[in-house]
């Protein structure tokens, strides 16, 4: 074998498992922070176990949503860096691409309002004013940064 063909394997093993590790290393994050989530909300909101279940569902929910609004944020940022550095203009293409994207902004929207319907379905109306308490003073912290 040439050193070549022996360095060229190797590095493809090492992106494998470095893409590998950072993919595990945000899901990891992602089930952290929604397990924190999870457990800051039943804490605040003084939610029962029967809620508690409830809230998980919609926070995994949630999460995902968000992995895919990260997915369309990549997207956006691939298209325009192919863009840039090929000198071919499509106007077709470009208007397919804006469509889909579009598309799936849309859904994602859609489900995040579905999502917020359900937490309103879970939560009691003393809850209800917490969380909007809670949602006003996450609000106002990331305004000061």
């Amino acid at each position: 074998m040439s050193t070549h063909f022996v360095i060229t394997i190797a590095t493809v093993v090492v992106a494998t498992l470095i893409i590998s590790a950072c993919h595990h290393s945000r899901h990891n994050q992602s089930r952290h922070d929604s397990e924190h989530a999870l457990k800051h909300l039943s804490k605040k909101l003084d939610l029962d176990v029967s809620q508690q279940q409830q809230v998980a569902a919609i926070i995994s929910q949630v999460s995902t949503l968000k992995d895919e609004q990260g997915r369309l944020k990549k997207e956006w940022e691939d298209y325009a860096r192919q863009t840039i550095t090929v000198d071919a203009d499509d106007p077709a293409e470009t208007d397919r691409f804006v469509k889909k994207q579009s598309e799936n902004a849309a859904e994602i929207s859609r489900r995040f309002a579905n999502s917020i319907a359900e937490i309103k379905e879970v939560l009691n109306d003393e809850q209800e004013d917490k969380l909007i308490t809670l949602l006003d003073k996450h609000s106002s912290r990331k305004r000061k940064h």
